[in-house]
């Protein structure tokens, strides 16, 4: 899923006199275009590139997810857990619990470090009644910039998964995006629009620090 922005504006035609060029055999030509879009992906492969739109962001993007899913996997790295209370407030606060605590009444939100530096953070938010909850990772750049996202929403309304993939450029802008929606009981694909549910909407923190900002940063860093 790329997402692009095109802002194009109509420029003025100006005439320009016509220069007329002996006939070249057509054979000639292709082989000379297929040499020059051939020099062009070298040029792009020799210099870092991937000769594809946003494909070095891309790359660096899909980097920092491997090293977050590494970091999340590490037993032994330094975990915060926490969870929310005052749910009927406007500024929800956020309770600091033991990292392997199953005390979950509501929302939960796991944030992982390195180098006292915040790298992941998972989301769990239930719906009250039961009928769906949705969890959201987080993975952040060493900068604290966020790289990529990934949500997934379990419903028993049209009995379906709904899981979201993003992956963010350097400048915040999404690079690709992907979506699927599956079958709640047996995982196979269903296509849009057979199933009818609400999707759930939710906060993307851009940065590290917008987490810290709203849990505390005294609950991140005690």
């Amino acid at each position: 899923m790329f997402w692009s922005v095109f802002g194009a504006s109509l420029a003025r035609t100006r005439f320009t006199p016509r220069v007329v060029r002996p006939l070249e055999n057509p054979a000639s030509t292709r082989e000379r275009q297929r040499g020059a879009r051939s020099l062009a992906v070298t040029s792009a492969l020799a210099a870092g590139g991937t000769g594809a739109p946003h494909g070095d962001e891309l790359a660096c993007a899909k980097r920092a997810a491997l090293e977050c899913d590494a970091l999340a996997a590490d037993k032994h790295s330094r975990t915060v857990k926490l969870i929310e209370v005052d749910l009927d407030s406007d500024s929800p606060r956020w309770e600091r619990v033991a990292a392997g605590s199953d005390q979950e009444v509501g929302a939960s939100l796991t944030v992982r470090l390195k180098n006292e530096r915040v790298r992941v953070a998972e989301s769990h938010r239930p719906a009250p009644s039961g009928d769906w909850e949705l969890d959201v990772k987080y993975c952040f750049r060493e900068d604290g910039k966020l790289a990529a996202l990934q949500s997934e929403l379990r419903t028993f309304q049209g009995d379906v998964v709904v899981r979201h993939s993003r992956y963010f450029g350097l400048s915040g802008e999404t690079i690709q995006d992907t979506r699927a929606v599956l079958d709640l009981t047996s995982g196979k694909p269903v296509r849009e629009g057979n199933r009818s549910f609400m999707d759930r909407k939710f906060r993307v923190y851009q940065t590290a620090d917008e987490v810290i900002a709203e849990v505390g940063h005294d609950r991140v860093y005690p």
